[in-house]
């Protein structure tokens, strides 16, 4: 089996170079609470690298079974800080998070064995921003009240902690501020694995923060390890025009768009409405890979059914 070496990058760049669009996965939770999961706890997804460690890798093993060609690790949560303060040691809390890793490739493992795939999929360190620690639904506002450094020290202790371990790429994610995207951008530029980051936004042209996504691109232009900018856990119905805006900035970036699936709940039918019909999300992922998106798949309540669409559709037209 190939593993990528981080002073080359030569897996990533053959997987990258090999299929345009890029299929990534989805939604890690809905796909978890399908298999009776409770995610009501301040580590979310992450609570599961110590109670229920099998459920994750089955699901890392759906998308990859589904087409998924990258997959995210099961740590957009996890934090030494955040286990730590469940009772876990630092010794463990480390340990935990460094799992994530472990199951990803469990299931890579597991699909190669059933031959299930020839090629195996990247493994992205999912590493979600500050407002994913603090739980508190500012990771969807980006108004944190914290110093660049203590932010930069924050994240700092998770890109070392998992630079040495078979990871392909960091995957920053859900990233609201414009602060936090200039600390990472300065943190990245000191590392040897390649990373995307991707955006929240509030609409089909700034970030949550109220930051256009224009000046936060150009943060990254020209930038040394990250070589995807995009937006994720983001309404379908924005993607379009962000798509645009990444395109007029020039960063000279791949385009990653994995947005949520957009459903509002109809208290009247007691359903959910939106992008949860995968035909319905297919319309519009043409559209965005039409408009240059070249790293596609999903968040929120996208599951692998959705993956499995969107792969076939992509294959399709090639």
């Amino acid at each position: 089996m190939e593993h990528l070496t981080h002073e080359s990058g030569g897996y990533l760049n053959k997987i990258l170079n090999n299929f345009i669009p890029l299929i990534i996965d989805g939604g890690l939770s809905n796909v978890l609470e399908s298999y009776g999961c409770h995610l009501n706890h301040p580590l979310w997804t992450a609570s599961l690298l110590s109670e229920k460690p099998e459920v994750i890798a089955q699901t890392h093993y759906d998308y990859i079974i589904a087409g998924a060609q990258c997959i995210s690790t099961a740590s957009y949560q996890a934090t030494v800080p955040g286990f730590m303060s469940l009772g876990h040691s630092e010794k463990e809390s480390k340990a935990l998070i460094l799992k994530s890793i472990e199951l990803a490739w469990k299931a890579i493992d597991r699909a190669i064995h059933d031959g299930k795939i020839e090629e195996r999929p990247l493994v992205a360190a999912s590493l979600g921003p500050y407002g994913a620690f603090l739980a508190d639904g500012s990771e969807y506002r980006g108004d944190y009240d914290i110093t660049d450094d203590l932010l930069a020290a924050f994240h700092r202790e998770r890109i070392q902690l998992m630079e040495s371990e078979r990871i392909d790429l960091y995957a920053f994610e859900t990233v609201p501020s414009y602060q936090e995207a200039k600390v990472l951008s300065e943190l990245l530029s000191k590392t040897q694995v390649p990373a995307w980051v991707s955006f929240s936004c509030k609409d089909d042209g700034h970030i949550n923060d109220g930051t256009p996504i224009a000046d936060c691109i150009s943060l990254f232009k020209d930038h040394p390890t990250v070589f995807a900018l995009g937006v994720n856990c983001t309404p379908p119905k924005y993607i379009s025009g962000l798509i645009q805006k990444m395109k007029d900035a020039r960063s000279g970036k791949k385009i990653l768009v994995y947005p949520n699936s957009g459903e509002v709940y109809d208290p009247g039918t007691k359903t959910w409405l939106g992008l949860s019909e995968p035909l319905h999300f297919m319309k519009m992922a043409r559209e965005w890979i039409e408009l240059g998106a070249e790293m596609i798949g999903g968040c929120c309540r996208i599951g692998p059914e959705h993956i499995r669409e969107l792969r076939q559709m992509v294959e399709k037209s090639t």
